[in-house]
This record gives structure tokens, C-alpha cells and sequence, in this order.
């Protein structure tokens, strides 16, 4: 592996400034979901109030041929929750896929649906995180152009979902006379209009903001809209094959404003520090990795975690201290080693190695870190950036 100089001279990117909000707290995810829900309770129960007072005889008779006992009621009231998030998750699929986007992951529950990149099919597994057990969905853009618009597609495709699904189990009770299924589909529809009301709703909770505060950020094409923009560009080259260190200044420079402590910034600070260190300047690297930890402690624990490997990394490589890249993985460990890619744990471990003295062994897993990268058959940008550096 080769080195990198400190850097000098003007810095490239402007630092975070130091009164920057940091939105901490390892509940934020939960919080979001406590509080959409409790939101969500008090719209189903604002509902279920105007409907006993408009049609409550209507609402009675289908509720009273669900089957009987806590049971299967706890069931109802499960799969109901279940079938509206994974409808309402599989419209922002549905929207970014109109637009061009292509699918990277779905989590509903237990529920996993992924690719690693774009080129890998995609996988059905268990998910293991409890924080995306609320719902997920993620698309990659292809091709550059008019990214704001087609993002706001893909965002409102969520509540837009909701709402059809809501709007659909009306209609359907409407139109059918009351059996065992009514409360299912009542239920189902009941959690699916609250959840389009509570996910249009404008508001920021930890690091997170909801379907509405996003579109409207995008609608307003202020520093944040510039923001996601510039993310989405960067990651359409990269998956295309260019290289991080190909990127104009003035792109990394849009990723940095404004400093709010959400998961865009987080985002925007790694891929900056990625660039900067590509350009030599690890002075200027470390800052934006500091700000990048400082708000990954109220992300989900796979960014967290993968924030903490790279900080890791940085403490073995340019540090030299392998005691100290060791306590920094150790309260992460398992999960660390469940996200991050072959190349990425080998060259962690690697760069321990090397801090530790033991040359012969960093050497060897350089190596075995070269031979996986080599086997892609369609490696990123990001990839072949890692492949010159282990190099």
C-alpha cells in the first residue's frame, strides 16, 4: 500500500463550520419511528372517531366478523402494518424506476432485498438490523440529467402509494358485503392513509427528514436540492467507472452546504473525505472524517459502523497506531464485518497489520484484497480508486 502526503498550501473544500448542528443520539432512527407512529395512532384514532360518527354501524359490522381472540387480532393488526409499509416502500421503487433509477435494496421487517451493485443480481435475505426494520428503499440513478426532478418522482412515490392503497380498501369495502377479510382490509387501509398523512407531513427528526420535507427541499432547489444533486451525479460516475479523484472541486464543494447534521450531509462529508485524501490532502481529509463520525453516532449502526472502520483505518494507516484502530472497531465488530465489502475488511485489516509491525502479514492480505477486486468483472470508480491504492 502507499502512503499519502499531509498536504499544504490553500485548503480545497471549506471546513464544517464549528457551531454545525449535530444531530446524535443512537434512537434517532427509533425516535423518528416512535414519533411517526405515535403521529399515525393519532390520526387512526381521529379517524376511527369521525368514522364511528359517520358510519359507525358500517365500521362495526366488519370489524365484528374478524376472528375472535388476541390473537388473531395481534395478527390482523401485524400483517395490516407489514402490507402498508411494503406498499409504501415499493412506491418510491416504483417511482424512481420511472425515472431510470435502478433498484439497490428494499427492507420491510425481516425482509431483505438487495444488490451489492448494479451488475449483481439481486438477493432475497434475512434483514438483521432492527433500525431498518421500519421500511427502506433505495435506487441508483442512470444518466446525469434533470437528477432533481426524477429524485422528486421517486420520493413522492411513497405517500402516492399510501394513499392508492388507502383509497383502494375503501373502495373495495364499499363495494363488497362484510366478511372474515373486512378487518384485515379495513386495518390495511386505515395504517395506509395514516402513513401517507404522517410521511407528507414536513419534519425532521434526528438525522432523518420525512417523504415531505425532502420533497419540498428538492421543489425549492435550495442548497440541498444542489446537495442530492451533486450525490446522485457523483455516484452515477462512479458506477460508470470513473474514478473519485475525477470529480470536479466545485461538485465535492456542492456535497458540503448547508451543514444540518442529516444523513445528505453525512453522506456529502465521507465522499469529501474520499477526494480529499485522492488529492494528496489528508490534513483536510481528517476534517471532514471528524464531522462524517461526529453525526454518525444517530445514524443506523451499518453507517455508523462503517464510518467507525474508515476512522479506523485512518488511525492504523496514517497514525501508525494499531492499538488504537483496534478499540476504535471493537464496540462496532460484528456488525463492521457484516457490511463492509472483502476488499474493504481486508484492508482494514491490513493497515492493522502494518501498524502492528507485521509487514509480511500486511502484504499478504493487500494481496488477497487485489485478487478479489481483480476478479469483478465490472469494478466502480470506487473500486478501482481502492485497487490503485492498495497497489
Amino acid at each position: 500500500m502507499t502512503s499519502t502526503s499531509q498536504g499544504t498550501g490553500t485548503p480545497l473544500l471549506a471546513p464544517p463550520p464549528a457551531n454545525a448542528p449535530v444531530r446524535t443520539g443512537r434512537g434517532a432512527t427509533g425516535r423518528t419511528f416512535i414519533v411517526g407512529a405515535l403521529a399515525g395512532a393519532l390520526i387512526g384514532m381521529a379517524g376511527v372517531l369521525v368514522g364511528k360518527a359517520v358510519a359507525g354501524e358500517w365500521i362495526a359490522t366488519r370489524i365484528a366478523l374478524a376472528p375472535e381472540g388476541m390473537g388473531p387480532r395481534w395478527a390482523i393488526a401485524l400483517a395490516a402494518m407489514f402490507g402498508a409499509v411494503l406498499v409504501h416502500e415499493l412506491g418510491h421503487i416504483v417511482g424512481g424506476l420511472s425515472q431510470g433509477f435502478r433498484f439497490m435494496l428494499l427492507v420491510v421487517g425481516p425482509f431483505k432485498l438487495s444488490r451489492k451493485d448494479e451488475q449483481a443480481p439481486i438477493r432475497l435475505s434475512l434483514n438483521t438490523s432492527l433500525e431498518l426494520a421500519g421500511g427502506i428503499a433505495a435506487c441508483i440513478p442512470q444518466g446525469e440529467h434533470a437528477l432533481v426532478q426524477r429524485t422528486k418522482w421517486m420520493v413522492l412515490g411513497g405517500p402516492l402509494a399510501s394513499i392508492v392503497l388507502a383509497l383502494a380498501c375503501a373502495v373495495l369495502l364499499a363495494l363488497t358485503t362484510p366478511a372474515s377479510w373486512s378487518a384485515l382490509v379495513l386495518m390495511l387501509g386505515a395504517v395506509s392513509g395514516a402513513l401517507a398523512v404522517v410521511t407528507i407531513i414536513p419534519m425532521r427528526n434526528g438525522n432523518f427528514v420525512t417523504d415531505g420535507k425532502r420533497f419540498l427541499q428538492l421543489h425549492r432547489e435550495g442548497p440541498e436540492a444542489r446537495r442530492d444533486a451533486a450525490q446522485l451525479a457523483i455516484t452515477v460516475k462512479l458506477q460508470s467507472g470513473a474514478r473519485v479523484d475525477d470529480m470536479p472541486r466545485e461538485q465535492i464543494a456542492s456535497l458540503l452546504e448547508p451543514s444540518d447534521g442529516s444523513i445528505m450531509e453525512f453522506l456529502g462529508r465521507t465522499t469529501a473525505y474520499t477526494w480529499l485524501r485522492a488529492q494528496g490532502q489528508v490534513r483536510e481529509a481528517r476534517v471532514q472524517l471528524d464531522r462524517a463520525v461526529a453525526l454518525g453516532s444517530g445514524l443506523p449502526l451499518n453507517l455508523s459502523a462503517f464510518i467507525a472502520a474508515e476512522e479506523a483505518w485512518v488511525l492504523a494507516w496514517f497514525d501508525r497506531n494499531a492499538d488504537a484502530a483496534r478499540a476504535r472497531i471493537a464496540p462496532h465488530e460484528k456488525v463492521i464485518r457484516a457490511v463492509l465489502t472483502p476488499h474493504e475488511q481486508i484492508r482494514l485489516d491490513a493497515a492493522i497489520a502494518m501498524a502492528s509491525g507485521d509487514r509480511n502479514g500486511a502484504r499478504s492480505k493487500v494481496n488477497a484484497a487485489l485478487d478479489v477486486l481483480r476478479a469483478q468483472s465490472s469494478p466502480s470508480g470506487s473500486t478501482l480508486w481502492t485497487k490503485d491504492r492498495l497497489q
